[in-house]
């Protein structure tokens, strides 16, 4: 009975001592792939005084468009970016697909063939039934990436922070946007950014009409300002 007690005793301290050892080896693999991502950013440089922001979307991004750069907001001093550098920037809907197949009826033709034809009759049934395939997203929010000629920052994520709403300043005004409506703000100004840097090709597979309705209904719903859809909208017809 004695031995039995050490034996135990060993045991659960060399689990215990195992579960610790696995917890401190991945939070040790989320510390080196943090510290990876912050030297990707340039987080923690000194910060550049020459960037004066015109538009800046909290913990996301700033731009400074007299100034022709941008600085990516994820983290504390980020390094700033010259337009010049910019290869492409998108706002991508952060989220996965994936398919699920159910067979309608499979439970009730379980149960009758059971009864008619015994453990034979149930595997039929229960493989017989009307195929219903759903289709689900599983969404993780959105994220902006930037693509550019940087080596060793050649794509850059920055996610938009979750569950709250997040100011966007501009103009010397400050407005408060949360999920889709913080998503489609920044798409407007990203286009925006887009052309100022030079990367807004024509789009010869867009719906000129179905583009300006939805920046129509953005306007009718506030998030974004009638100057903003005059040039978003000249901006279209000047592609045609």
């Amino acid at each position: 009975m004695h031995w039995s007690v050490w034996i135990v005793a060993a045991v659960s301290m060399l689990t215990i001592f195992a579960i610790l050892f696995v917890v401190f080896m991945m939070l040790r693999e989320d510390n080196k792939k943090e510290q990876e991502q912050r030297s990707k950013f340039g987080a923690g440089m000194s910060r550049d005084r020459d960037f004066h922001a015109d538009f800046t979307a909290e913990n996301i991004i700033s731009i400074d468009y007299k100034g022709r750069k941008l600085r990516p907001e994820l983290y504390e001093n980020c390094k700033t970016i010259s337009f010049k550098r910019i290869l492409g920037v998108q706002i991508i809907r952060d989220s996965t697909v994936y398919t699920e197949t159910k067979l309608k009826g499979a439970t009730l033709n379980t149960f009758v063939g059971g009864a008619l034809m015994g453990t034979p009759g149930a595997i039929i049934g229960a493989c017989s039934g009307t195929p219903d395939i759903r289709v689900h997203e599983n969404h993780r929010g959105w994220k902006i990436t930037l693509h550019t000629d940087i080596k060793g920052a050649e794509r850059l994520e920055i996610p938009f922070p979750k569950g709250r709403k997040l100011y966007i300043e501009k103009d010397g005004s400050r407005s408060y946007y949360k999920n889709q409506k913080l998503a489609d703000k920044l798409t407007v100004e990203i286009q925006h950014l887009e052309h100022e840097a030079g990367l807004d090709l024509p789009d010869n597979t867009a719906d000129p009409v179905a583009e300006i309705r939805r920046y129509s209904q953005l306007l009718d719903e506030g998030v974004i300002t009638d100057d903003e859809f005059e040039r978003i909208k000249d901006r279209i017809i000047n592609r045609l």
